[in-house]
């Protein structure tokens, strides 16, 4: 078989030792690679030679080639015609950089690559570049799977869209919201086939899960469990306002002054980054002073739904509901579709403290029936508390589903397998109805949830955090178990569909 593997900065030295477990497994196997990153990170991957990645493309270098050549129409059109008109739509509604325009709500420094595609024919060029060299790729290099980080952006889209026009498998690491634990999956839009069909056998033959449903129920005991204190409020709005160390900052000022450009086209300029960073904290100070955020105490003695903001930009709204990048519009229709005695509390993610411009609050606020909720109140609590809870993709649904609450899901996410516990609508004219539904909604049973748990433990393996992005070399080196488990769920998803029943068990990784 011969593999296309996607290298990114912070996701260099995986693939390539998953790429060393596969010609372990077959050493006929061969690979060809795609590099988003520095020079180094291309130097690194080329240098490889057990595997040798042949041929190896730098993107950096691509994507810049692409912006010189006129746009033809025609070409467009027929892309348009094999993928599909909306497919190219979400390529470009994917990326932050070439489809900076649909990201609203947010302030981000600009990038070489987004003031190269300011104009519509510049975009058009991008789009068919991109859409010219993948094809061009699968054409001469054939390949039988395609394996990348995840589907965040312009690249990833376009990979998923013409691996499937061309009938490759294609597989990217996916989290599963359950602890740590990952998976890897054929789908692009967060969700795993592979996980729904476990599940839904299981539902039907619990025995199925049987070796995992100790550590689900485990899993939910802890959730019930933990402690759900108030967030530590001084630190989160300290570490948002906390200034760049001055060895960073004069360096990011030096790099300003002397005007030297991004080593990547999708990195920001150093001047905008160093006036974005002022910004940014100038923006939290006046959040302090607005006035425009409450206390959850607030809501006491009130009916409200919880809305809690998304991260932006970000995959869980440009990628898996991009006709909902617009947070604002959907706050709005909610507002307008919730029964009159509701109130929406909306709470800001505290990541995103200072990054947003004061005035999408100020926008917010003056929404009838909103009201801005701190972004350190606790969350767990306003999910308790709340008669809703809305997200478009967001984790807070499926917290509202493990605590016995209502959840209406604006768009579709991994959790929804359970089936159970919540609403999805995913056509802003049907909330009326929706809402309704929503606020009526029975729990999910004790045993879906352990069941769709278990579904997922048996179906993932552990990745921590800190050892997902960045990784050097040697922490890779250091686990092996995680490489071999990322080989393993490779070799697994390219071998055809089996009832579950007649593979044997194993023991959950994560637990």
């Amino acid at each position: 078989m011969h593999g296309l593997i996607w290298f990114l900065p912070d996701f260099r030295d995986w693939p390539l030792t998953v790429a060393q477990g596969l010609q372990s497994h077959a050493p006929d196997w061969t690979f060809c690679g795609l590099v988003s990153g520095f020079e180094h990170d291309y130097d690194h991957v080329e240098s490889s030679t057990a595997p040798a990645i042949r041929p190896l493309y730098n993107m950096d270098h691509l994507q810049r080639a692409w912006l010189t050549q006129p746009a033809e129409t025609a070409k467009l059109e027929k892309y348009g015609e094999i993928l599909g008109p909306q497919t190219l739509n979400r390529i470009l509604i994917a990326d932050r950089n070439i489809g900076r325009g649909f990201v609203a709500g947010v302030d981000l420094p600009e990038t070489p690559l987004m003031r190269l595609t300011r104009e519509h024919e510049h975009r058009m060029r991008y789009l068919i570049g991109l859409l010219d060299f993948l094809f061009d790729v699968f054409e001469h290099e054939k390949p039988d799977y395609v394996f990348a980080a995840g589907v965040a952006g312009a690249l990833a889209m376009a990979l998923a869209a013409v691996s499937e026009h061309f009938d490759v498998k294609f597989r990217n690491l996916l989290s599963t919201r359950i602890g740590t634990g990952h998976t890897i999956t054929e789908a692009s839009d967060g969700l795993c086939p592979s996980i729904e069909e476990r599940f839904k056998q299981a539902s039907l033959n619990p025995q199925i899960v049987e070796p995992w449903l100790d550590d689900a129920r485990a899993i939910v005991t802890a959730f019930h469990d933990r402690p759900h204190g108030l967030q530590d409020t001084e630190t989160a709005w300290q570490r948002a306002a906390r200034p760049l160390r001055p060895i960073d900052m004069a360096a990011l000022a030096w790099r300003a002054m002397t005007r030297r450009p991004p080593e990547l086209i999708n990195l920001p300029y150093p001047a905008s980054y160093f006036a974005w960073e002022i910004r940014r904290r100038f923006r939290v100070r006046r959040m302090l002073r607005s006035g425009l955020f409450h206390t959850a105490a607030v809501l006491d003695g009130r009916k409200f739904a919880y809305f809690p903001l998304h991260i932006t930009p970000e995959a869980s709204t440009m990628v898996l509901a991009p006709l909902m990048t617009d947070q604002i519009s959907v706050i709005e229709t909610l507002a307008k579709c919730l029964p009159s005695e509701m109130r929406l509390a909306v709470k800001e993610h505290v990541p995103m403290i200072g990054r947003r411009p004061i005035e999408f609050y100020r926008r917010l606020a003056a929404i009838p029936k909103v009201v801005l909720i701190s972004p350190t109140a606790e969350t767990f609590d306003l999910i308790r508390r709340a008669d809703l809870t809305c997200v478009i993709t967001g984790t807070a649904a499926w917290e509202a589903i493990l605590m016995k609450r209502p959840a209406l899901c604006l768009g579709r996410a991994l959790y929804q397998t359970v089936g159970e516990g919540f609403v999805r609508c995913e056509e802003l004219s049907r909330l009326p109805e929706a809402i309704s539904e929503a606020l009526a909604v029975a729990p999910a049973s004790d045993d879906k949830i352990a069941i769709y748990i278990a579904s997922v433990l048996a179906e993932s393996f552990e990745l921590p955090k800190r050892l997902r992005f960045s990784v050097p070399a040697d922490i890779v080196a250091a686990h092996p178990e995680i490489s071999q488990a990322m080989v393993d769920r490779l070799l697994k998803s390219f071998e055809p569909a089996v009832d579950p029943l007649s593979q044997p068990a194993s023991e959950s990784s994560i637990g």
